[in-house]
Formats: C-alpha cells, sequence, structure tokens
C-alpha cells in the first residue's frame, strides 16, 4: 500500500460553507493533522485572509500564523495570493514565525518573479490552458495542477513532474464545483510516488479515509 499524498484542506477543515477561512476551519483542519490552503490579500498595509476584496474585519494573517505555530507537526501550507505586491510582507511573515512547511501560488505575471526574487517556495500553476512547457515552470520549486476545462491531467503528467524534481499539488475536481473526485484521487494513488504529492480538497477527511485504504 503506498503512503498517502499529504492533504490540504482547502480554505480549512469546514463543514458548512460560511465556515471557510474561518478560525474554526483552521483549527478544525490543524487538530486533524491537515495542512490548509488559504487566500491571502492586503489591507490598510497588513497581510489578511480574504479571498474576495477585504473590507476591515478580515482575520490578519499574523493571528493564522500564530495559531499554526502552536502546532508542532507543522503541516503545510498553500497560500493563494490574490493581490499583487505582497512578495515582501509575505517574506517578512514567513521569516518571522518561522514557516518551513509551505508554498505560495497564484500569482499572476510578472508579480511571481518577485517571490522568486525573495526566495519563497513558489509553484507555478499547470492546467489545460496554462501548459507544463511553460518557462515559468522551470522556474519555480513546484506545480499547482489545476483543472479549468474538465480536462483531467494524466498520471504520466504526474509521473513526469516528479521525475524532474518538482513538486506536485493535485486539485480535486470539487474545487470547481465538479463531481468525481474519488474517481479522481484513485487514478493518482496507484502511483508508486504518490507519498511525494499534495492533494487539496474540500473533503479531507474524506480524502484520508479513501487514500489509506
Amino acid at each position: 500500500m503506498n503512503t498517502p499524498a499529504t492533504i490540504i484542506a482547502h480554505r480549512g477543515f469546514w463543514k458548512n460553507p460560511t465556515e471557510k477561512n474561518t478560525l474554526e476551519a483552521f483549527t478544525r483542519a490543524l487538530d486533524a493533522g491537515f495542512g490548509i490552503e488559504t487566500d491571502i490579500r492586503d489591507y490598510q498595509g497588513r497581510l489578511v485572509i480574504a479571498h474576495d476584496p477585504p473590507t476591515g474585519d478580515e482575520m490578519p494573517f499574523e493571528d493564522f500564523l500564530k495559531l499554526y505555530k502552536k502546532y508542532p507537526s507543522s503541516p503545510r501550507l498553500a497560500l493563494n495570493i490574490k493581490s499583487t505586491g505582497l512578495s515582501v510582507l509575505m517574506q517578512k511573515s514567513l521569516e518571522r514565525f518561522e514557516v518551513k512547511n509551505y508554498f505560495i501560488f497564484d500569482m499572476g505575471m510578472p508579480d511571481i518573479l518577485s517571490y522568486l526574487q525573495q526566495s519563497l517556495t513558489t509553484y507555478s500553476r499547470v492546467s489545460e490552458l496554462e501548459p507544463a512547457t511553460s518557462p515559468l515552470v522551470e522556474k519555480t520549486q513546484g506545480v499547482w495542477l489545476d483543472i479549468l476545462l474538465n480536462n483531467w491531467p494524466t498520471e504520466d503528467v504526474v509521473a513526469g513532474f516528479l521525475k524532474n524534481k518538482k513538486e506536485v499539488c493535485l486539485v480535486s475536481p470539487e474545487l470547481h464545483r465538479r463531481e468525481g473526485h474519488e474517481e479522481y484521487w484513485a487514478r493518482f494513488k496507484k502511483l508508486s510516488s504518490f507519498a511525494e504529492l499534495s492533494l487539496c480538497t474540500d473533503f479531507p477527511d474524506q480524502a484520508e479515509k479513501f487514500l489509506a485504504k
């Protein structure tokens, strides 16, 4: 049996949609040992947790990291950047809290270059519309393997990235409101290098049980 991939809870381990990106969802994920994907923007010069444009009531990113540091296991963080020009603030925050197990992704060009210049662990997005042959993939440490048009990547694509020493995070179909997540998980579970993957999902508890079979 393969060792399970790293499970990353999309916007935390939420039980209903109103809990996404909240303290409750983050705490539940960390208590269960899951990694966390969350969205980062800025508001009045500070980083905050926000998927949509912030209004001022959002959780400060610093508070999120304070919670994270209470867990010695330090599960993986997937930090989805939703605003431009945040690389310096991000570098200072991660350095201050000594966060090592993370990756940053989803920035546009040329903003992504500033994260690479800050020596931050950065993933490029690969999808049906963003080819694996992009020169940017060579510059980043890993890939966020997305599904934009419902054309799922093959096992060979994933194996190719791993062979080239790239970290890979699989985007589970339900993140785009599509069905078939267990079929998708099963496709990659049989890879001998399965333990090297991360899986971002809205169903971390289901994924843990499914992948442990």
